[in-house]
């Protein structure tokens, strides 16, 4: 599945990019007012980068994301599907309001025998607060995760664009940083064979998992490292890889 495989780091490297500018663009301000717009406008032009770069290079293939763009087609969010838009300009793809809803709106698809599935912002409280957050996209064939691309653009060098995590069944996971995607490598996971030096890897919010929880099980086990708090799936990139070695997500008390 190389061509798929391709095709999927490609989307996902073309989504970072735009998310990582909206980011950028976050200041205290925002943060104040929790005004949610960076965010909203990052989720609908990411997924309409990953669907329209899908769409060029797989046709064939269904998408399943997280948005459509009922909201971007009402009169009164003009201006909103204008930011939108003029971020897409920003990243090279200029398109007018009517296309980039259609591409958004091909994410808008039912699960099938064989379909990609999306999430264009995972994190998005880590996002907002210049944390972590991912770009997530799998392909799934007869119900099992053939490909899986994770896009995560806080992590690896400040200048590298972010790391890119990309994995197909029985071929293993590689990692390369966004902006040079030859440079890839193989991801490690640990070789920590001491209990008390591993390192729990968990939720930021503790609304996500139960810190306190986690807390008592980490004294159990007697680890002595403070635990690595991130937002995301980037978590299961940071296991991986050799950043942690314990994650644990528990169910908080309703």
């Amino acid at each position: 599945m190389v061509n798929e495989l391709h095709a999927a780091e490609l989307a996902v490297r073309e989504a970072m990019g735009l998310c990582r500018a909206v980011q950028a663009t976050i200041d205290a301000g925002v943060l104040e007012k929790r005004d949610r717009s960076p965010v909203t406008i990052a989720d609908f032009g990411s997924q309409a980068l990953v669907c329209r770069s899908l769409a060029t290079h797989l046709p064939g293939d269904p998408v399943v994301g997280e948005e459509n763009a009922g909201v971007l087609r009402q009169p009164d969010q003009a201006g909103f599907l204008d930011r939108v838009r003029s971020e897409l300009a920003a990243r090279g793809v200029v398109a007018d309001g009517e296309t980039i809803c259609n591409w958004i709106d091909r994410g808008a698809a039912a699960p099938s025998d064989r379909f990609w599935t999306l999430d264009p912002i995972d994190g998005t409280k880590g996002f907002l607060r210049g944390g972590q957050y991912a770009v997530a996209l799998a392909l799934i064939v007869n119900g099992q995760v053939e490909i899986a691309v994770l896009g995560c653009p806080g992590m690896g060098n400040a200048d590298s664009g972010g790391l890119v995590f990309s994995a197909v069944r029985d071929g293993g996971t590689r990692v390369a940083p966004a902006d040079d995607p030859g440079d890839s490598r193989p991801v490690r996971v640990s070789d920590c064979g001491e209990t008390v030096t591993a390192r729990l890897c968990e939720s930021v919010e503790a609304g996500h998992s139960a810190h306190d929880r986690s807390e008592v099980i980490g004294g159990t086990l007697g680890l002595q490292a403070e635990p690595v708090r991130l937002d995301s799936q980037a978590k299961y990139a940071t296991v991986a890889d050799g950043g942690a070695e314990i994650y644990l997500r528990l169910p908080v008390d309703a």
